[in-house]
């Protein structure tokens, strides 16, 4: 696995980043969201 890694290291390094951007994307909507749901409900959140 860590020659693979190694082989296809700049492809690898995309890809982790695009995960990454993905992942925080949707945890950001999620957050949003909750936020107005929370707001709906009138709940006060710090986060938001």
């Amino acid at each position: 696995v860590v020659t693979i890694i190694l082989l296809n290291e700049s492809l690898t390094w995309r890809v982790i980043m695009g995960a990454s951007l993905v992942l925080i994307g949707v945890g950001w909507a999620d957050k949003q969201k909750l936020c107005n749901l929370l707001k709906g409900n009138k709940v006060e959140n710090r986060d938001c």
